[in-house]
């Protein structure tokens, strides 16, 4: 999933990308379903019956699987019937086991999926973290047409025996031959296929090789330059990368029009637009027709707000420590220095949830102080900056 918390530069995506997509057979009982959703850490967690038992999950555009949690199989005796290739957000590739679902229903009792192959999600996974035991995926979808509206925080499903009452003018053709809801905008005038992926907490998440492309032209600026972890994939894995941040003068979808984007690259399969895209329009899927609609509130050009950090947080060994740098502090950080005090407050202890949700001594308003303790032993006390970033 590409996102800007504020306590971290770490990212936390669920998008689930399956080498071998094939459609999953869902039945319809009713016309619509309206949905009520709650967003926490840029996810949207919505509540499903399965098997007839209210349950939360996130609903992830950008998932091609609908997946369960291995805490909840195990504790409810879901069996593995399968196994399956998947590449997940940070292009790790692996074989995960197969379950199914046997009825899944809106809870207003409108539409009813059955008989649905379902990931395995490995452990430690960011669910636990948000109090949910899956995710809903695109393959569930494919016969419906999908309404995101963030105004009234629901997504309404229907049964698309209508087209959309839209303007075509605002519509995108998926852009490849599955079922997923990537598209084509314009970047600094380069094409660039997008996936929505409503998994991915940022506003963009650019993929490295679209960055390589767009630099090669000569259409992209480069603002800074890092090294360090930027992502956690669905495999759980922290890998060090290079990236960089960047500013896009121009991005057109359709007609709409954003000017001064700030962005990062990221070792994703795709670039991806996250839910941070929906802060300005609502979002229209038609599965069936293959076609993705971004309806805007205004007209005029938009500028998205970019927050960065000068550093990034992650966790090792239950510690809080230094990862992504971005070259101005290279030698006076470098991936791995132990956080030690904050504000003169002595860190504790943290596990996987904290890295997901949050570490809490950032929560608190005001200015940071750290203490860090560099790997040759002496210390260096650097203030940790959140702020909004506009390109000058």
């Amino acid at each position: 999933m590409v996102s800007n918390n504020m306590w971290s530069r770490i990212t936390i995506t669920l998008c689930v990308i399956l080498l071998s997509l094939s459609p999953n057979k869902s039945l319809a009982q009713s016309t619509v379903a309206v949905i009520p959703y709650e967003l926490t850490a840029g996810k949207m967690i919505i509540k499903m019956y399965l098997n007839e038992k209210e349950e939360r999950f996130i609903f992830d555009t950008g998932a091609s699987k609908t997946s369960l949690s291995t805490k909840y199989c195990q504790e409810n005796n879901y069996i593995v019937v399968d196994s399956t290739l998947i590449s997940d957000a940070t292009s790790n590739t692996s074989y995960y086991k197969m379950t199914r679902i046997a009825s899944l229903l809106t809870t207003d009792n409108k539409i009813r999926f059955t008989s649905i192959p379902t990931l395995i999600m490995p452990e430690p996974s960011p669910l636990m973290c948000l109090n949910v035991i899956g995710i809903i995926g695109s393959d569930i979808l494919q016969n419906l047409i999908c309404t995101i509206d963030p105004n009234s925080k629901t997504i309404t499903l229907t049964t698309a025996e209508k087209p959309v009452a839209e303007s075509l003018r605002y519509s995108h053709r998926f852009a490849d031959n599955g079922f997923m809801p990537v598209f084509s905008l314009f970047l600094n005038g380069v094409e660039t296929k997008v996936l929505f992926d409503t998994g991915c907490s940022s506003f963009m998440a650019l993929r490295d090789k679209d960055f390589e492309n767009m630099r090669k032209l000569n259409v992209i600026k480069i603002v800074k330059e890092g090294e360090g972890v930027t992502s956690i994939g669905l495999s759980g894995k922290l890998e060090s990368i290079s990236n960089y941040l960047v500013y896009i003068k121009d991005m057109r979808v359709g007609p709409v029009k954003f000017a001064n984007v700030v962005t990062e690259t990221s070792n994703t399969p795709l670039t991806l637009m996250g839910t941070s895209f929906l802060n300005f329009a609502k979002v229209i899927i038609d599965y069936p027709r293959r076609l993705l609609y971004y309806l805007p509130y205004s007209s005029e050009p938009i500028t998205p707000v970019y927050k960065t950090t000068n550093f990034g947080l992650t966790i090792k060994d239950r510690k809080l420590v230094v990862t992504h740098i971005w070259k101005n502090l290279e030698g006076v950080l470098s991936e791995g220095d132990l956080i030690t005090h904050i504000n003169g407050v002595e860190t504790g202890v943290y596990d996987f949830c904290d890295l997901c949700s949050g570490i809490k001594e950032l929560r608190v308003p005001g200015k940071k102080m750290f203490t860090i303790r560099k790997k040759d032993g002496k210390t260096v006390e650097i203030e940790y900056i959140v702020e909004n970033f506009e390109f000058k």
